[in-house]
């Protein structure tokens, strides 16, 4: 069959054929391990290529919801400086009714539930009480809008 293994003994052709074998096998292996290295590289190429995208992507929706938040914050504040002006307006009024009537004088006539009898100490705590409210009301509605626009970012519109 082979020529050149004719004249070799018994013991070397087994030799050179392990030998054949072991270089295939070795050869076979140091291909096979750079075919991978090199399908491992272009999935890391294409992994940081991915990331890369996601990360602008994710840069671009928190500025949205960084631009959103502040113009809603922008929103509430407005109406929070509104209210303040009317309380102050308010109270400046209220300060031209009466005091409170001392306690002997309970008697007197309320002509309905208009607020109008009232004293200048209640009146006053009654104002500062309703514009707190508004400013917790407005602080509230912040809230709700600030979780629209991000479930809004971050999952989709309901």
């Amino acid at each position: 069959m082979f020529g050149f293994i004719a004249g070799i003994p018994n013991l070397g052709r087994i030799v050179l054929i392990l030998v054949t074998i072991v270089t295939g096998f070795v050869t076979g292996w140091a291909i096979n391990g750079w075919r991978l290295n090199a399908d491992i590289a272009s999935l890391k190429a294409s992994h940081a290529q991915e990331v890369a995208r996601y990360y602008q992507e994710a840069r671009k929706a928190e500025k949205s919801l960084i631009e959103a938040v502040e113009g809603l914050r922008r929103t509430k504040d407005a109406e929070i400086k509104a209210i303040s002006g009317k309380l102050q307006s308010a109270l400046g009024e209220l300060r031209q009714r009466q005091d409170r009537p001392s306690s002997s004088d309970t008697a007197r006539d309320c002509k309905g539930t208009t607020g109008a009898e009232l004293s200048r100490q209640d009146a006053e705590f009654l104002t500062r009480e309703a514009a707190r409210a508004d400013q917790l009301r407005s602080a509230l509605e912040l809230c709700y809008r600030q979780y629209d626009a991000v479930r809004g970012v971050l999952i989709g519109p309901k």
